[in-house]
């Protein structure tokens, strides 16, 4: 059987991949609107919905209604949400670390970055 991220975080932290990268990017900022996050996290606004609702249901993600935009629902961790996220960051770096031997890691993060930026973009129009 193959291991992938996905079945190490499934297996040890009970977090899919689609929630990972939505527990990712709210660690590393203010409470977001769910377009926010969608665009942040690089992910479909369905999936972003789906997944901040299972958070919301586990406790590792609050979500409310945004005061001066009633329509817009905004989110952030909740405390047991940032415990989640450490306990799942070495985790992580070590896969990563792994993952990036021998490349320029800020090489690879900018060619990521431009990558996803793009396809976002050509997503848009």
């Amino acid at each position: 059987m193959e291991v992938t991220a996905a079945s190490i975080y499934e297996a040890q932290f009970g977090v899919k991949n689609h929630e990972l990268k939505v527990l990712n990017v709210l660690a590393f900022s203010e409470p977001l609107s769910l377009a926010d996050l969608s665009r942040r996290a690089h992910v479909d606004p369905a999936w972003v919905s789906r997944s901040v609702s299972g958070l919301v249901k586990r406790g590792l993600v609050a979500k409310w209604q945004s005061a001066s935009d009633g329509r817009a629902s905004l989110v952030e961790l909740t405390p047991t949400g940032v415990d989640l996220v450490r306990r799942l960051s070495p985790t992580m770096i070590q896969r990563e670390d792994a993952l990036l031997v021998g490349l320029d890691r800020e090489l690879v993060y900018w060619i990521l970055d431009t990558l996803l930026d793009r396809l976002e973009r050509s997503r848009e129009t």
